[in-house]
């Protein structure tokens, strides 16, 4: 937990923090509700420079503000902001067709906005797309 200390004190971050009990890909850490520190080691760094790009350069309301990035001690990491809301699958159940219709609207622009990205040649995510798709999903508030 060193790491976090180190990253939220770099960034005058001065909350409580625990490790995540879900996500998509693990190894996150929460800074209250206001802060996630995800961390890449071993083969999941190959994921770090497409997450960066993508968080400096999706366009869409719905995505968590990236803060700062970078290596401590060897492993590579992303501190962004957390996104607010509920995830798509715990109210799905609760929404009318309208509301289905508004979500799946959100999640195929922001797949637009990630398809141009790469279109662009500024990322390469075939190999995470599902790991991405995942992240927008539990990130996609009403």
């Amino acid at each position: 937990m060193q790491h976090v200390i180190t990253i939220a004190n770099r960034n005058n971050i001065r909350e409580a923090f625990e490790p995540a009990k879900s996500g998509v890909n693990g190894d996150r850490v929460f800074l209250s509700d206001n802060y996630v520190i995800k961390f890449f080691e071993g083969r999941k760094e190959k994921y770090f420079k497409n997450e960066c790009l993508i968080y400096n350069e999706l366009k869409s309301d719905y995505r968590s503000l990236l803060i700062d990035s970078g290596i401590i001690q060897g492993i590579k990491y992303i501190l962004m902001t957390r996104a607010k809301g509920n995830t798509l699958y715990s109210i799905w159940n609760e929404l009318d067709t309208t509301e289905r219709n508004s979500c799946v609207y959100q999640i195929s622009e922001i797949l637009k906005e990630i398809s141009n990205l790469q279109k662009a040649q500024i990322i390469d995510f075939r190999e995470e797309l599902n790991l991405l798709y995942k992240d927008i999903m539990s990130q996609i508030s009403l």
